[in-house]
């Protein structure tokens, strides 16, 4: 809100919301909200936002369309590098300005797994691991192909953007790309 400082005419896509309850909170207009995410599974229409189901690497809107791109870490699940730099370009066409924030792969905990230094435990021992034992939001035999990014690597995703890292404790745990429109 401090860095776009929207108005009740801005319209926002929020890029894989899910079911939007959290921007829609704190979002002031949340009828101006188009939350698309790619599961819609069981979604109720918790607020005034629209949904809207599709994939972030292909986008359903025309250039430009939205005031602000909204998408709170959700780039590292989407797949790798070729495909995080898809689903940027995408957020670059449609929004005038974006805000997106992702997991920094520099902070010793991996916060999907919940685990001290998971993201460079190699992909397939992690498999294995998952076969076994639950960790973090992940049950036994589930297993997610997580991509965190150094902030180099995000800004070369968002070349038009400012990249910088954010910290709630002694570490910085987020990144966050923003471009103001």
């Amino acid at each position: 809100m401090k860095v776009f400082q929207p108005t009740p005419q801005d319209l926002v896509l929020d890029l894989g919301g899910g079911d939007g309850r959290y921007f829609a909170s704190l979002y002031p207009w949340p009828e101006r909200i188009v939350i698309l995410d790619i599961n819609f599974k069981g979604l109720q229409r918790l607020s005034q936002s629209i949904p809207v189901c599709g994939n972030g690497t292909e986008l359903p809107f025309k250039d430009e369309v939205f005031d602000i791109v909204w998408s709170n870490a959700v780039i590292e699940h989407v797949g790798g590098f070729e495909v995080q730099r898809r689903f940027a370009a995408e957020i670059r066409r449609v929004g005038r300005g974006y805000f997106v924030t992702t997991p920094w792969k520099g902070f010793p905990i991996e916060l999907h797994y919940k685990l001290p230094f998971y993201q460079f435990v190699p992909k397939r021992i992690q498999q294995w691991i998952s076969k076994y034992v639950a960790l973090g939001w992940y049950e036994r035999r589930e297993w997610e192909d997580i991509n965190l990014l150094w902030q180099h690597e995000l800004q070369k995703l968002f070349p038009d953007a400012r990249v910088i890292k954010q910290r709630v404790t002694l570490w910085p745990e987020t990144l966050i790309a923003y471009r103001m429109r």
